[in-house]
């Protein structure tokens, strides 16, 4: 069990997932006796919620009226490997290649759906609530979210003010100086590909710089004009193109 989960679990009242046991085997650690336990499961059970302990976990349950388990209820998913944000991509560059406003419209209600599946949380950070969880990633976080938006608002400028608070949401979200993963879609890679790319006016140089290596990374070279990839202009006339970018035989008009 990695000890630095533990710390992302107490930095966070509302995690209620969180380590278990300090090691594995000993009498005293199946026992669950105080000194082999996480600072986290040590922590009282909040009110009308009922703890659990699975393996090397400990989890926490909320309870109805009566006193059970609430059932789970599934919950629409959100993001932009696993929401509505991804088909917002779609939809947003079928807009580019056509010019049809249905196209950028059907994005923006895409990007609402998604939208509506978000908390901001304390200190202004806007993050995909999954129930039990709250998520900033670029999978399945506000930050995919955010980066189609700022898609968006440079398509439909007139869009802007009803997404501010929402990109700016998801800049503060961004901007936390701890993830607990490094990855592009569920860690700290993505918040810098955020960061590095968005058009939100408030993410300046000086917002984003400081003594945090993911800022400078961004200050040093990342804040330049990438966007999400699509295919080259002429990719519709000449189909797919070798990794030197020739045409392949046969592909001329």
């Amino acid at each position: 069990m990695d000890k630095r989960y533990e710390v992302y679990a107490l930095a966070d009242r509302h995690f209620y997932e969180t380590p278990d046991r300090l090691a594995r085997g000993g009498q005293e650690a199946a026992q669950g006796a105080a000194a082999h336990l996480y600072e986290t499961a040590r922590r009282p059970v909040p009110e009308d919620w009922e703890a659990a302990r699975i393996g090397d976990w400990l989890t926490m349950t909320p309870l109805g009226p009566d006193g059970e388990p609430l059932p789970a209820t599934p919950r629409r998913r959100a993001g932009l490997l696993r929401g509505a944000t991804g088909p917002a991509l779609l939809l947003l560059r079928q807009y580019e290649w056509t010019g049809r406003a249905e196209w950028l419209q059907a994005a923006a209600v895409a990007l609402r759906r998604d939208l509506e599946s978000c908390v901001t949380r304390e200190g202004g950070a806007l993050e995909v609530d999954e129930g039990w969880r709250t998520l900033p990633y670029l999978g399945d976080g506000s930050a995919g979210i955010g980066m189609v938006l700022d898609d968006l608002v440079a398509q439909a400028p007139e869009v802007a003010g009803e997404f501010g608070p929402a990109r700016s949401g998801v800049l503060t979200a961004a901007t936390s100086r701890f993830y607990a993963q490094p990855g592009l879609f569920q860690g700290r890679a993505g918040m810098i590909l955020h960061l590095g790319r968005t058009t939100e006016p408030g993410a300046t140089a000086d917002r984003l710089s400081g003594p945090d290596r993911r800022t400078r990374l961004v200050r040093d070279g990342l804040r330049g004009p990438t966007r999400l990839p699509r295919p080259p202009d002429d990719a519709a006339v000449h189909g797919p193109r070798h990794r030197n970018g020739r045409v392949p035989a046969g592909a001329q008009p």
